[in-house]
């Protein structure tokens, strides 16, 4: 699974869940158009996208893995991938998160993106987001 970095992670995710396709997504890289993505969120450069050129189809169609990520990026990214928010939809501890409930394609999706720096719990019907103290 290839590894990006948040803030690569946050490009693709916001065209997502603004409802762009990964075709779409591929489609503006190729022809050198991804200004027009900045309707979706000004303050994002979406010209770091084509710094992924080369591996953006395999990361689009096969998934990826966040390198490292913060408790706001877990946050941010939770509600960009499944519309979930704090406090109506989970638990935000000071450093995890509780009382998740994601159903079973979220929660395998979850799986595969989810960096090595945190861990899931699981529990009867819910999970728990936890940092992992050793990444041995």
């Amino acid at each position: 699974m290839r590894q990006i970095t948040l803030m690569e992670t946050y490009l693709i995710e916001i065209l997502r869940s603004e409802g762009i396709t990964n075709e779409e997504i591929l489609t503006h890289v190729a022809e050198r158009r991804v200004n027009e993505f900045e309707k979706y969120h000004e303050s994002f450069d979406f010209t770091g996208l084509y710094v992924m050129e080369d591996y953006l189809a395999e990361i689009l169609h096969e998934g990826y893995q966040v390198k490292f990520l913060t408790m706001p990026g877990l946050v941010n990214l939770l509600r960009l991938k499944y519309g979930k928010e704090p406090e109506k939809d989970y638990l935000k501890k000071k450093t995890a998160i509780e009382n998740l409930t994601l159903d079973k394609a979220e929660k395998a999706d979850l799986e595969t993106w989810l960096a090595n720096n945190w861990r899931i719990d699981e529990y009867k019907d819910t999970i728990s987001i936890v940092p992992r103290y050793s990444q041995a």
